[in-house]
């Protein structure tokens, strides 16, 4: 079992953040003809997509990270090999539930959102796993 340093004061405001920068992309992303699937999907402990969905004949899965500082570094900076290899498991998950996108590409993106001063900047890269291992 693990422990988190963080206090539940301190959980409670990163859900509440993760909420937030998951409803600007979803906007964001729906303004660029994309049809949100689903957010959330959880494959156990094995990972999690925030956004699934889909624009044309093409199922994107999408990790989002708001950062209101960069205290932790940037948005960009929280991918790494290990939420990686999570990411596609997800993936591969939901696939596997959703029969219907079999003959479909797909691809991972990424939105990254931080603030300069009060105002959201958002960063926005397509195809930042290589989706080959599908």
């Amino acid at each position: 079992m693990r422990f988190s340093t963080e206090s539940l004061e301190e959980m409670i405001s990163s859900k509440e953040i993760g909420n937030q920068g998951e409803n600007k992309a979803s906007l964001f992303l729906q303004k660029r003809g994309f049809f949100i699937l689903q957010r959330n999907f959880h494959a156990g402990r094995g990972g999690e997509i925030d956004i699934v969905c889909r624009k044309e004949n093409t199922i994107v899965f999408v990790e989002v990270k708001l950062r209101k500082s960069f205290r932790k570094g940037t948005p960009r900076e929280s991918i790494n090999s290990f939420k990686a290899k999570r990411m596609i498991f997800a993936a591969k998950c939901y696939l596997n539930m959703h029969h219907e996108f079999s003959d479909m590409n797909c691809r991972f993106d990424f939105i990254g959102i931080s603030y300069n001063e009060n105002t959201p900047e958002i960063d926005y890269i397509e195809n930042i796993l290589d989706s080959s291992e599908f």
